[in-house]
């Protein structure tokens, strides 16, 4: 499909990157790799919780709105449930 732009750099140039920051408390199953665990609760502690972006392992190509809210809500059932 012809969308009569030769460069993918127009396109950059129409866009604003907002530098959605992630990671930095990757969550995961092996302590040797993560700061947290799956639903977030930082290894080797019992009252200790991340939630947000800072728990993605990597950052995606749209917003993380929506999976940040999602690990947000089911880190709240993890502790509600501790």
């Amino acid at each position: 499909m012809d969308i009569g732009i030769e460069s993918a750099d127009v396109l950059s140039d129409a866009f604003i990157d907002t530098k959605h920051l992630m990671g930095g408390a990757v969550m995961g199953a092996d302590p040797d790799k993560s700061v947290t665990d799956l639903v977030g609760r930082v290894h080797g502690t019992t009252d200790a919780w991340v939630v947000g972006a800072s728990v993605f392992p990597s950052g995606g190509i749209a917003n993380p709105t929506f999976t940040a809210l999602a690990l947000a809500e089911r880190t709240l059932g993890a502790i509600g449930g501790a």
